[in-house]
């Protein structure tokens, strides 16, 4: 019997913690030549938008993933949990969006009558917008209900409560504008879609500040996944992480003076470029002078001496040291709210170009200025503030001053030099005056932060002082009075515990792995099967997944040597895959999960390697959930998963066999339509077995939660390949339902899902009902090209076989119109189709029930194979295989289709 050893559960705990760490170095999801990039703006018609927006000239990573903006003739739009809404406006500093529901733009009655969630993590209904109550098929002999009746819809009501639903079958939420009073008992339609029409306003809810932060630190606002990100601002193609200082990194920098010019030992609120947290954004130094200068207002002033200890800061104004008459002086208030003037310091007012003569008033306070004027105007100055009290009888001349003469500039100046230019009046005196400078007090904030040992800056996010401590424990222990010794023993106690804990749970995962795997090896149903026709594994492989599924995969492959088997998958070393895929140069195409190649191993199999990009622990989880799921399972309409790269690897990958002919998505309306769209028969037999593998899925427990055209692979006999299980969810036998926040991409997810966060096996079913309108109609699941009733596939689908208008559904060129067969069967399918999208999952069918319905509409005469290639498209005939191999180019030939969404295939 096998053991698993005691070091590979040692390894679970250091692949936790390289995966940790080492995504924190990751770069961005991001294709695009320069980052640079995120400075654009997103432009449609009147709207202009950016940070937390993408679109247009804006890639995607530069935004949130729910706020990609689109834009078409010149109109906005957003898709929101599924729906189409029109952009009307958008107020960044509000950060206020006004939408309207696209489908509800038009004609009420005609309208597809859906809910909408806005998902509450991102958006919050504004306060000048309210949600409403739509009511419809109503009881006709209620005399409360309006007598506005909808054709096919019955009696219609708006309402505020929900006081009708006992008398009406069904009903919907809108949002409208506070200003729109329902008419709840003659509904005014007129009235109603005008409300509509203007659309509701929601608020963002998104973080603003850490992009502000980033952007303070010249970075780049970014998102991976829902995460803030910061980049450097650069021309790379790679999001290279921002370095932003911590707090312990600030207090350092912060805490030590540095020199500028002729000065020393500066600290807060002054700061250089380099420095910028440590000091207040008006008290930037210019050292180029070989003095240290500040500019408030255009006006310079110097530095003549700072002392902390004496709690003093001496400045001077720069044009007039040395010049009593500087040209152009100006008038510029010291703001006293970061360094208040010392109480001794005075408001030096001197006035220039007086067109009067004021001689005959100097006296103490007044004194006369002579500069070099050509136009015999005259100077003077007056040395206390003109508020003082000394200067009670001359508050005439002052104002004289100010009606008289051109120009007037008030100047600090340290108080007994003012005394002494009162008591001996001189040129000399009033330029030593100015020279001496005036005196100012430390930063109120800054001392208390200095007294708590902290160190001064500035938060430019938040454009306040900020007080940078040591947050290290054991200097927050001595700040609380913990002596060294009770830390010691707070130290050795905690790593007691941690070591127990880690004990106690390494123990625990060792019982619970070896009774796993004793169940494994006694249960007689569980069938030894293998995945490749070359080899046998020598482990037995469930078909069920068993409560073991979620302990962790790769620590138990680590530990195996290269080219083992470890429950039918096989481990291969980087350098083989390397190898394989030609040093990964075949490329087949990209998803969320990462990138596809194409190889070749030494066997001779052909294969796809899917190839891990990110290193994160959500993505390291999705792996697990691939192999937890595949290698448990066979059925001839799931890819084959032959094996994994250890931990021990340069890299995550994954092997499957190769499904050289592409999705069905490529087939459908992708680059393969064109040149060989394939017929009727062929996409009937596609639905049979893409619902079988589903249906074998859920009978295992598995739920696939991204079934979509993208995810389907043919082979060269059109054969269904199901394909993409990094969403699956493993879906316990014993629960109607588990609660899950909402994945997947838009066009295909379960209108219920995005309400309730509740996800069971219909989930699957509403896309797959997605899938077989795409099969009919060969329209994408979400074209913004279409009419804005259209844009979802599958309310278009719901309207037109409500209203009988199932022709204008299908695609006309698969025989709809001139073989009865053929309609016959399409209308079948679309009634089928019909069922799996409706609102309410109790009313959508099993997987099993949709396999048998639609065996029933292929009926036993219909050929397993078709020629597509065949006139018409309906021609029957033998399928020829190919033995082309994958091409070099991944744009003639992508295996897989890329996804702008949470996932997409492979």
């Amino acid at each position: 019997m096998y053991y698993l050893p005691t070091s590979s559960l040692v390894l679970f705990f250091l692949v936790f913690f390289f995966f940790f760490f080492s995504s924190n170095h990751l770069s961005c999801a991001s294709t695009k030549e320069g980052l640079g990039w995120c400075e654009a703006m997103f432009e449609c018609g009147n709207i202009t938008a950016g940070f937390p927006f993408s679109g247009g000239s804006r890639p995607q990573f530069c935004g949130h993933p729910s706020l990609e903006l689109h834009c078409f003739h010149n109109k906005t739009s957003i898709i929101i949990s599924n729906h189409l809404y029109d952009v009307l406006h958008i107020d960044q500093t509000s950060k206020t969006l006004r939408l309207a529901k696209a489908e509800l733009r038009g004609s009420f009655c005609t309208a597809t009558f859906t809910s909408t969630t806005l998902p509450p993590d991102i958006f919050e209904l504004s306060q000048t917008s309210q949600s409403l109550t739509v009511f419809y098929l109503c009881d006709r002999n209620n005399w409360y209900n309006s007598s506005y009746t909808c054709l096919h819809r019955g009696p219609v009501s708006v309402s505020k409560n929900l006081d009708y639903h006992k008398s009406c079958q069904d009903s919907f939420t809108i949002n409208v504008p506070k200003s729109y009073v329902p008419e709840e008992k003659e509904l005014n339609l007129k009235h109603l879609e005008n409300a509509l029409h203007e659309g509701f306003e929601v608020h963002v809810k998104i973080d603003e500040q850490p992009c502000e932060e980033c952007v303070s630190y010249h970075g780049i606002c970014s998102f991976k996944n829902t995460t803030q990100i910061c980049c450097k601002n650069d021309s790379s193609s790679r999001c290279n992480p921002l370095h932003i200082p911590g707090a312990n990194e600030l207090h350092r920098l912060c805490s030590q003076p540095f020199t500028c010019g002729n000065q020393n030992g500066l600290l807060y609120p002054f700061w250089t470029s380099e420095r910028k947290d440590c000091g207040h954004p008006d008290f930037e130094l210019n050292c180029s002078s070989g003095f240290a200068e500040l500019s408030i207002s255009s006006v310079k002033f110097r530095i003549l001496e700072v002392n902390y200890e004496s709690r003093f800061i001496r400045l001077a104004r720069s044009d007039y040291i040395g010049d009593l008459c500087p040209k152009d002086p100006l008038n510029v208030p010291f703001d006293e709210s970061v360094l208040p003037l010392v109480p001794n310091t005075t408001q030096l007012t001197i006035y220039y170009d007086c067109n009067q003569d004021f001689s005959g008033y100097v006296s103490t306070y007044v004194g006369a200025l002579a500069c070099d004027d050509v136009d015999g105007k005259g100077n003077y100055y007056v040395t206390r503030n003109l508020s003082s009290p000394l200067l009670q009888g001359s508050r005439g001349v002052f104002n004289d001053f100010r009606e008289f003469c051109d120009k007037n500039v008030s100047i600090p100046a340290y108080g007994p030099a003012l005394t002494t230019l009162q008591t001996s009046s001189s040129r000399d005196n009033l330029k030593k005056a100015l020279e001496e400078g005036f005196e100012l007090g430390l930063n109120q904030e800054c001392s208390r932060c200095f007294a708590l040992q902290g160190a001064c800056g500035y938060n430019r996010t938040s454009n306040r002082f900020a007080c940078y401590y040591i947050v290290e424990p054991n200097v927050r222990a001595r700040k609380k009075g913990v002596s060294p010794g009770a830390i010691a023993g707070i130290v050795v106690a905690s790593a007691s515990v941690l070591l127990f804990l880690i004990a106690g749970g390494l123990f625990c995962l060792i019982r619970r792995r070896r009774k796993t795997q004793t169940d494994q090896y006694t249960s007689k149903d569980l069938p030894v099967t293998s995945y490749s026709s070359r080899e046998t594994s020598s482990y037995p492989t469930s078909t069920t997944i068993s409560a073991s599924s979620n302990q962790s995969l790769l620590p138990s492959i680590s530990s195996l040597p290269n080219g083992s088997t470890y429950f039918g998958v096989q481990v291969f070393s980087y350098e083989e895959l390397e190898q394989a895929t030609d040093n990964f140069s075949r490329e087949l195409g990209d998803g969320g999960f990462g990138t596809v190649y194409y190889g070749m191993l030494k066997d001779g199999r052909a294969v796809a390697v899917k190839r891990l990009y990110e290193r994160s622990l959500k993505r390291v989880e999705q792996f697990k959930n691939e192999i937890e799921i595949l290698k448990s399972l066979k059925h001839p309409n799931l890819v084959i998963l032959y094996g994994c790269t250890s931990r021990h690897s340069r890299e995550l990958l994954l092997v499957y066999e190769y499904i050289s002919n592409g999705t069905l998505a490529d087939h459908l309306h992708g680059d393969r339509a064109a040149p060989r769209p394939i017929c009727w028969p062929v996409r009937l037999n596609v639905a049979i077995q893409t619902a079988s593998a589903l249906s074998f899925l859920h009978e295992s427990g598995i739920i696939h939660r991204d079934v979509k055209t993208t995810n389907i692979l043919l082979d060269e006999d059109y054969t269904v390949k199901v394909a993409d299980f990094g969403l699956s969810r493993l879906f316990p036998m014993d629960k109607t339902h588990i609660s899950t926040a909402p994945q997947g991409t838009p066009g295909y997810v379960d209108p219920e899902y995005y309400q309730c966060y509740r996800l069971n096996e219909k989930s699957d079913v509403y896309s797959f009902g997605v899938v077989l309108t795409e099969l009919i109609s060969s329209k994408e699941a979400v074209d913004i090209t279409r009419h804005r009733h259209d844009i979802n596939l599958a309310n278009m689908a719901v309207s037109k076989i409500q209203n009988n208008a199932v022709h204008e559904l299908v695609d006309p060129s698969l025989g709809f119109a001139k073989d009865p067969e053929v309609r016959r069967k399409m209308m079948a399918v679309a009634e089928l189709a019909f069922r799996c999208l409706q609102q309410e999952r109790e009313v959508r069918p099993s997987m099993d029930e949709i396999v048998e319905v639609l065996k029933g509409i292929k009926g036993e005469e219909e050929p397993d194979v078709v020629d597509i290639e065949g006139r018409g498209g309906d021609d029957v005939g033998l399928l020829r295989s190919s033995s082309v191999p994958p091409p070099i180019s991944p744009e003639t030939d992508k295996w897989t289709s890329s996804s702008d969404t949470a996932t997409s295939s492979f």
